[in-house]
């Protein structure tokens, strides 16, 4: 798995590869939040009513749904891998989304904003 952010160039080679007829990318590439591939998790968050607009206009994964709350704010839910990368993510939002599920991301993004977000 390679990420190509910042690819300049490329070269083309003499050598392939033949997939694999049952391969399907866009399965594969759903399993992730990102470039990560990890067991997926059922994920939660809850973005304020200020931020809901801004978050309804995303298209966070393939998966997700989009539940409209009373009070304005949004829940977003998906299934995917890549909890590291959501993190990563999510801090851009700061106190105006809150991770619903699971614990193990409420954990790991409380460790790193602790830790300085590494």
């Amino acid at each position: 798995m390679f990420a190509l952010l910042n690819v300049t160039a490329v070269t083309l080679l003499d050598d392939g590869f033949v997939a694999q007829s049952d391969f399907s990318l866009r399965s594969f590439a759903s399993q992730s939040f990102g470039v990560f591939q990890e067991r997926p998790a059922k994920v939660a968050w809850r973005f304020s009513a200020k931020a809901a607009p801004d978050a309804r206009e995303f298209n966070f994964h393939p998966t997700q749904r989009l539940t409209e709350q009373p009070d304005g704010s949004l829940i977003v839910e998906l299934e995917a891998g890549g909890l590291l990368e959501m993190c990563w993510h999510l801090v851009t939002w700061g106190s105006e989304v809150e991770i619903l599920k699971p614990k193990r991301l409420q954990r790991l993004m409380e460790q790193l904003l602790r830790e300085g977000l590494q």
